[in-house]
C-alpha cells in the first residue's frame, strides 16, 4: 500500500492543473514518443478511458488525497507526466483512495443494516 502512494508521489514532473486541481499531462505528446503508430493510437484511446474515469472520480476525493497529487513532483522521477500511462496510473491511485475512504467510513460509522 505504501509502496503504491511512494511510487505515485514521484509520477509527475512538470503536470499542469486545472482550476479544480485536476492533473493535466499532454497525452499525445507523450504516447507520440512511443515508435509504433498502432501502439500510439491504443494508447490514446487507454489513456483517454482513464482520464475519464479519473475525472468522473475526481470530485468524490477527499481534499486530503487531492492534495497529495499536488505533490507528486519529483525532478528524480522515472515515471512522470511525460509517461505514457500517467491517467492509467493517475486511476490507480483514484481507486486506492476510494477504497481507503470507504474503510475510514465503515469503521467510523454503523455497521450496514441487511436488506431483505
Amino acid at each position: 500500500m505504501r509502496a503504491l502512494a511512494v511510487g505515485l508521489a514521484m509520477l509527475t514532473s512538470g503536470a499542469a492543473f486545472a482550476a479544480d486541481d485536476f492533473p493535466i499531462v499532454d497525452v499525445e505528446a507523450n504516447c507520440g514518443r512511443i515508435q509504433s503508430r498502432l501502439l500510439v493510437a491504443d494508447c490514446i484511446k487507454r489513456e483517454q478511458m482513464y482520464y475519464d474515469l479519473s475525472r468522473w472520480a475526481w470530485e468524490t476525493l477527499p481534499d486530503e488525497a487531492r492534495a497529495k497529487i499536488r505533490f507528486w513532483e519529483n525532478p528524480r522521477s522515472t515515471t512522470n507526466a511525460m509517461s505514457h500511462s500517467f491517467y492509467h496510473l493517475l486511476w490507480a491511485y483514484v481507486q486506492r483512495e476510494q477504497m481507503l475512504e470507504e474503510q475510514r467510513r465503515m469503521r467510523e460509522g454503523p455497521p450496514p443494516r441487511f436488506r431483505y
